[in-house]
């Protein structure tokens, strides 16, 4: 009986002391993760501050072509007729004014 509650104990102690060392890991993830969360929230930030410098047909151009996928053919129909190279030197140039 005695050897039965001593095995269990060291059971037990071992499990635990698993158990501290995955919380401890967790705990090291969870502060990596939230410190990469408030880096991208600030660079979101940035990039949001820098698209609002730029003109508002140009912006809507760049999230039509960039964050939307649409094809030029139908940013054409849009916005009056405008060629392939019209809509790929706005999006380059919003891209530009986006890195400063």
């Amino acid at each position: 009986m005695l050897q039965k509650l001593k095995e269990e104990l060291v059971f037990k102690t071992s499990e635990l002391n698993l158990l501290k060392n995955k919380r401890k890991e967790l705990d090291s993830d969870i502060s990596n993760k939230e410190k990469s969360l408030s880096e991208l929230k600030t660079e979101i930030e940035l990039l949001h501050n820098n698209l609002n410098n730029v003109n508002a047909r140009d912006k809507e151009i760049y999230v039509e072509k960039v964050l939307l996928g649409w094809s030029n053919d139908k940013i054409s129909a849009k916005h009056y007729s405008l060629t392939r190279q019209q809509i790929s030197r706005i999006v380059k140039k919003v891209e530009e004014d986006l890195k400063m």
